[in-house]
């Protein structure tokens, strides 16, 4: 009996010591994104989007609106268009690695549209998927793309800052 209460005893300690190791992460970073359309000369400084991210968390941010179009016998399904992004960060040493996934979507005008027989709208989209490693306070360029079919020109600035 003795042997077996030594070992529960033992098995108790060895998982409280694991427990008082584990680090509860509750750093939060501010991970602002720049997004500069070289097309658009109204928008010289960028358009800035800001999303708080949990250490080792993903954080998701979607602004925009929700488009309608037939799937066929009078159904319909919507698609997000907008900004919509996806970002998870963790902390490496004194910077932060950080995954995001940048969505830019929006309906064509009509006269941009491709003559077609049904309603469904043409959406234009880019879309970057960034892996890289920031340092906290500097500015990066993450991103950018020139594209020869719609003349566009982006640049995708991210900035991340620790809040606490």
């Amino acid at each position: 009996m003795r042997i077996a209460g030594a070992l529960l005893l033992g098995t108790v300690v060895m998982s409280l010591h694991a427990l008082a190791q584990q680090k509860t992460e509750t750093t939060v970073y501010k991970v602002e994104f720049n997004i500069h359309d070289g097309s658009d000369l109204r928008a010289k400084a960028g358009r800035r989007y800001t999303i708080l991210v949990l250490n080792n968390s993903k954080s998701v941010f979607k602004v925009g609106d929700r488009v309608p179009y037939s799937t066929g016998n009078a159904l319909y399904t919507y698609l997000d268009t907008g900004v919509n992004i996806d970002c998870f960060a963790r902390e490496v040493g004194d910077k932060l690695a950080m995954h995001a996934e940048l969505d830019l979507s929006g309906v064509a005008p009509p006269e941009k549209r491709p003559p077609t027989s049904t309603p469904n709208p043409t959406v234009l989209q880019t879309k970057f998927v960034v892996d890289t490693v920031l340092n906290p306070g500097k500015p990066s360029v993450v991103a950018s793309l020139d594209d020869p079919v719609s003349g566009r020109k982006f640049d995708v600035e991210a900035t991340a800052s620790k809040v606490n």
